[in-house]
């Protein structure tokens, strides 16, 4: 003989459920649940992180890099610490305009540090320079 416990109420004191009409999700169904979860939140953490470490993101709104970063590409940046070399695809606020944001290559770096830069499609050199840091 089994026996059933019942609340003040009288109904049964099992485990209580969400939505009580609905029967339980199958066990592959929870534990892929589960694990969506679980990746959502190491993605977030990892955003996070890269965030923190001064990385950020940009997408392409111009064809001025051409194959290399397409229009609609998304950009990871990471701050350069002043290391970067000729041929380096860097990503900058340009002295005339530092309300915009360009990524372009570095196609020299003269004596005294200045950084002269281009899009891949751009027939001419940009038409400032940079220094490493700024």
């Amino acid at each position: 003989m089994t026996s059933t416990r019942t609340n003040r109420k009288g109904s049964h004191s099992g485990p209580r459920q969400w939505f009580p009409n609905q029967p339980p999700l199958p066990r592959p169904v929870r534990v892929l649940l589960i694990a969506a979860a679980i990746l959502l939140a190491v993605l977030l953490l990892a955003a996070l992180v890269f965030f923190i470490t001064g990385g950020r993101w940009f997408v392409v709104q111009t064809p001025s890099m051409g194959e290399t970063a397409p229009v609609g590409t998304l950009i990871l940046t990471t701050p350069t610490n002043g290391q970067v070399a000729v041929g380096d695809i860097i990503t900058f606020r340009p002295p005339t305009s530092p309300g915009e944001v360009y990524t372009h290559g570095i196609i020299a770096i003269s004596a005294d540090g200045a950084i002269s830069t281009r899009g891949d499609i751009n027939g001419a050199t940009d038409p400032w320079q940079l220094r490493a840091g700024s």
